[in-house]
């Protein structure tokens, strides 16, 4: 395969990146940071990118080039041993540090590329929640960042337990203070029939709220406002661990 790569970082660790690749006949580009323009990394069709651990805000733009752009990526740094878990649920391939050989950092970038673009299952969402603002976030978020969801909607929870029966979602995404039945009811009646992750969506930091949900039967809480990368990495980390699980034919970056 012809590799196409993406470096981000120091003028002196893209040049190191160009040579290890230029006796693979690879096209490397090399910018300083992301660039302003979505258009020019769309068009390029990379294989993967390689940043450099010292560029600013590296989880949020380690988020876009995976879940936004659809891209391997590989993070140069001298502190390997750093706990980099939340750059892992983000989906970040590798670790490589800035000391490794020519060769072997060109075979370890050829190994990731050659895995294709990262793969997002084709899943089934419902969302159950009253507020209007915070329903039409979840949806730009699903849109931007995992369109293969199939979104469902419930504004109260006697439509969300409706629906979950006439279409069993893969995972739920539940605000607590329904205008009906609570979604402490909502969960107690969806754990009588599965196991699926809930995560709940809720506005209060109260810990009394919180364990009361999750001694209920969520997974999860997201406090809205949410953050995009908190909602879809935290979606990642309870659902496609069950269906790793219970379907080995579904597959989600790795």
């Amino acid at each position: 395969m012809s590799l196409k790569v993406l470096a981000l970082g120091s003028k002196s660790t893209n040049q190191w990146i160009s040579n290890a690749l230029y006796l693979k006949n690879a096209e490397v580009t090399c910018y300083s940071g992301l660039p302003d323009t979505s258009s020019a990394i769309r068009e390029a069709k990379y294989n993967l990118a390689v940043v450099d651990s010292y560029i600013a805000d590296m989880e949020n733009l380690c988020f876009k080039l995976i879940w936004y752009f659809r891209l391997r990526v590989v993070i140069i740094t001298s502190k390997i041993d750093k706990d980099w878990s939340s750059f892992k649920l983000l989906g970040v391939d590798a670790f490589i540090s800035p000391n490794t050989g020519s060769a072997e950092l060109a075979a370890e970038l050829e190994t990731i590329a050659a895995k294709g673009s990262p793969l997002f299952p084709k899943l089934k969402a419902l969302v159950v929640e009253d507020d209007t603002n915070i329903r039409e976030a979840v949806r730009l978020c699903f849109q931007m960042f995992w369109p293969e969801i199939e979104l469902n909607v419930a504004r109260d929870g006697k439509s969300g337990l409706a629906l979950m029966k006439a279409d069993p979602p893969d995972f739920i995404l539940l605000d607590l203070g329904l205008p009906d039945i609570s979604g402490y009811e909502v969960m107690s009646q969806v754990r009588a029939a599965s196991q699926i992750p809930i995560l709940v969506l809720t506005a209060t930091l109260d810990r009394d709220y919180i364990v009361r949900a999750i001694q209920g039967g969520a997974n999860d809480y997201i406090i809205k406002p949410f953050k995009q990368i908190d909602l879809m990495t935290r979606i990642k980390k309870h659902v496609i661990a069950l269906l790793e699980n219970n379907n080995s034919a579904f597959r989600f970056f790795f």
